[in-house]
């Protein structure tokens, strides 16, 4: 059954509240979607437009939570006893040049060619937070706990 998700929030931390060697985490509680990206790694308009689109695309139910419970565990339990049986969606994020986006724009999501692309200026973010990003975002969409709508 799919439940209308409350909200995203991403924010810029210091590397003492993210695991060492981690540029960001992404955690799920109750439908609340907490983004933590290392300082220096990311801007903090890059987050604040990143929040304004999570609340139209989470908020407006774009995309749902299928699973109910705690995200980590489900995760976890699904990969240890068997691999998706479902296709699923592809998203990322993709660096994009400076002037590739307007002036005030650090980031614009697209669909192309069944991708959910996240297009983001390379002055908001670096290419290691991408990476790691795109890493954590691949097994979010793997996994299949949040999903588009029909």
């Amino acid at each position: 059954m799919y439940q209308r998700t409350g909200s995203a929030r991403f924010e810029i931390v210091t590397s003492a509240e993210l695991p060492p060697g981690k540029y960001c985490t992404i955690t799920e509680a109750n439908g609340h979607v907490s983004v933590k990206l290392l300082k220096g790694d990311a801007t903090s308009l890059l987050c604040d437009q990143l929040n304004e689109w999570h609340d139209r695309i989470l908020g407006g139910a774009m995309w749902v939570k299928e699973d109910e419970g705690d995200w980590d565990s489900i995760l976890d339990a699904r990969a240890a006893t068997q691999p998706p049986t479902k296709e699923r969606p592809n998203g990322r994020f993709q660096l994009v040049h400076d002037g590739a986006l307007p002036a005030d724009c650090a980031c614009y999501p697209i669909e192309a060619g069944g991708e959910f692309i996240w297009q983001v200026n390379e002055r908001h973010m670096t290419a290691r937070l991408a990476t790691q990003l795109n890493s954590d975002l691949e097994r979010v969409m793997r996994e299949g706990n949040w999903v588009p709508r029909n």
